[in-house]
């Protein structure tokens, strides 16, 4: 037996005390478990006694926390963006970035979109490319005044005409680096707010341009096909020039464009018993397949949303193009049941798909003809209750801000309401879901616009009131 490993006995007089037989047992028994670990560093304290070489200057920091002081200026500051803008407006557009999907894309929270693609096509342009840091400087800060109620002012304003002034010279410049960069991603991306911001303060003419001039730009690249890629820049192309056919009554300027792509076929749906026994009775074979096409989606859209799945954007993008540009290219008469049918499908997709959820645009020809429609099929008596009231509701959401919904279409859907015996918004909600209908996008705001509408006095009986 080694000399240095002593016998651990009963008798606790031999070796001492007990606590320091229990010590020599616990090293005997960990004796090289620890070999080559490394044992963390105990952080540094200053003793509360150390003698401080300040004297009785540092008496009054000791045994108190040091406080860090807060970081001075923003982390922007480090970054070398395409041109000098102001912090604050790259601060609105990282703020705006964030929301955007939410308030351009009501459907993502059940749709697919490349996170890291959107942070390259979203802020790494504004790194090297002034044409789009200006458009997007003045693109998020229109829409902050359109949504405030505020007025674009000089220092906005000047965004614009700088990026206006980009533009024309990266067009122009077809030998030099504009060459290049006049069809890249980031000059389609600019054209489009510029666009999207022409449309939300109703300059027809100034939009119309920009769609034209990108469609050019689109040609160069070879195509809409070009853009696969990046499907979320597809659908921004075929969204501004939707958007702009849809409000100015005219025809979309990519539709040929887009009837040679493959994502312009209708996709392939199953029609259930569930779509067939709401489907309208219609003439046309065609609006008949374009509704159930959208009952398809609506369907895979509901069950995403209870079961907080995510469906590809393909699926957005040929739902969108293929049945919205047919709805546009359709024509019936004013008063029929084919067209209010038509444009209750615009309304809805319009919901779905376009990015004016939160603002309405300044063009009146949409609801304007929406409303005449409405009034010949529900004074025919052509439509059932449960689709009158479906195209009402749709309608009231889509084309009108809360508060200001046409009075004539508020009279007849609240007079189908109380005579289909509604009680409650869970009533009503049965009848619409038996439609077309959306819960993540429809639910709350239809809640909201049947409390509204019935705590509203009917005119009979203001009527009954004052002559009282």
């Amino acid at each position: 037996m080694a000399t240095d490993m002593p016998f651990i006995i009963s008798s606790i007089g031999q070796y001492g005390d007990g606590a320091k037989n229990r010590q020599l047992v616990r090293r005997h028994v960990m004796l090289g478990k620890n070999k080559g670990k490394k044992r963390p560093r105990k952080p540094f304290r200053l003793e509360q006694d150390h003698e401080s070489p300040l004297g009785d200057a540092d008496q009054s920091c000791r045994g108190k926390d040091y406080n860090v002081p807060p970081k001075v200026g923003t982390d922007l500051s480090f970054i070398d963006f395409a041109d000098t803008v102001e912090l604050s407006l790259i601060g609105d557009i990282l703020k705006f970035t964030k929301i955007s999907k939410q308030t351009f894309f009501p459907l993502e929270p059940c749709i697919a979109f490349d996170k890291k693609l959107k942070f390259q096509q979203s802020f790494v342009p504004l790194t090297f490319d002034a044409l789009y840091l200006n458009a997007m400087v003045f693109s998020t800060q229109s829409w902050y005044c359109a949504t405030t109620s505020r007025t674009i002012d000089k220092r906005i304003s000047y965004h614009l005409v700088k990026s206006i002034g980009l533009l024309r010279d990266r067009l122009t410049d077809a030998a030099g680096e504009g060459g290049k960069e006049r069809i890249s991603d980031p000059t389609i991306n600019a054209i489009v707010m510029l666009a999207g911001q022409a449309l939300l303060m109703g300059e027809e003419k100034t939009a119309r341009k920009h769609v034209v001039g990108m469609k050019r730009l689109v040609e160069m690249r070879g195509g809409l096909s070009t853009l696969e890629k990046n499907t979320k820049l597809l659908l921004e192309v075929l969204r501004i020039d939707i958007s702009l056919a849809l409000y100015t009554d005219s025809p979309p300027i990519f539709r040929d464009a887009c009837s040679k792509e493959r994502w312009f076929r209708l996709p392939q749906t199953a029609s259930t018993c569930e779509a067939e026994r709401h489907t309208p009775h219609l003439v046309s074979d065609e609006l008949i397949q374009l509704w159930l096409t959208m009952h398809h989606f609506a369907t895979l859209i509901n069950n995403a949303t209870s079961a907080g799945h995510k469906l590809p954007e393909e699926l957005m993008l040929e739902t969108m193009a293929a049945v919205m540009h047919r709805l546009l290219d359709m024509t019936f008469e004013d008063s029929s049941v084919e067209e209010a049918v038509r444009l209750g499908l615009l309304a809805f997709c319009s919901q779905a798909f376009l990015p004016w959820m939160s603002v309405k645009l300044p063009f009146d020809m949409f609801p304007q003809a929406y409303v005449r429609c409405m009034e010949a099929v529900t004074t025919s008596g052509s439509i059932t209750p449960g689709l009158a009231m479906w195209l009402l509701t749709i309608g009231s959401i889509a084309l009108f801000s809360p508060g200001c919904v046409n009075d004539s279409m508020q009279s007849s859907l609240r007079g189908i309401i109380v005579g289909s015996g509604v009680k409650c918004w869970e009533d009503m909600r049965g009848i619409l879901k038996g439609y077309l209908w959306l819960d993540l996008i429809f639910d709350d705001v239809a809640a909201t616009l049947l409390r509204n509408m019935m705590e509203v006095p009917r005119q009979d009986d203001d009527t009954s009131a004052n002559s009282t």
